[in-house]
């Protein structure tokens, strides 16, 4: 591929300023809101292990009601509810519903193993 000498220009200063550290200040501001951040990504993550958790007592319940797994009734009234509600707090119904099925999927794979 070619590029022209002016993309070219374009392409390393913006690699340039990107690469440069930040003023002190600016580095001291982040240093917080990247702790804030890693804080909240460790209880997602506790709370996402409690889901499954409960996931699994679930599973056993379901087990000994011989119900199945995978319940389309519940699971869209679960959606409706949570993307209501992430609507409320201003997140991307997109990724909300991307963010729901990876966790109902993970859960119903983990109904499946205790079953």
């Amino acid at each position: 591929q070619q590029i022209t000498p002016e993309a070219l220009k374009t392409i390393l200063a913006a690699y340039l300023d990107a690469a440069r550290p930040a003023p002190d200040g600016l580095a001291q501001q982040l240093s917080p809101l990247r702790q804030q951040i890693d804080d909240l990504d460790h209880n997602m993550l506790d709370l996402l292990a409690q889901r499954m958790e409960v996931s699994r007592h679930i599973a056993e319940i379901k087990k000994e009601l011989h119900m199945p797994v995978y319940q389309s009734g519940r699971w869209s009234n679960v959606v409706a509810d949570r993307l209501r509600i992430a609507s409320e707090l201003g997140l991307n119904a997109n990724f909300t519903k991307e963010l729901l099925d990876k966790i109902h999927g993970e859960s119903v794979r983990v109904q499946m193993e205790e079953k």
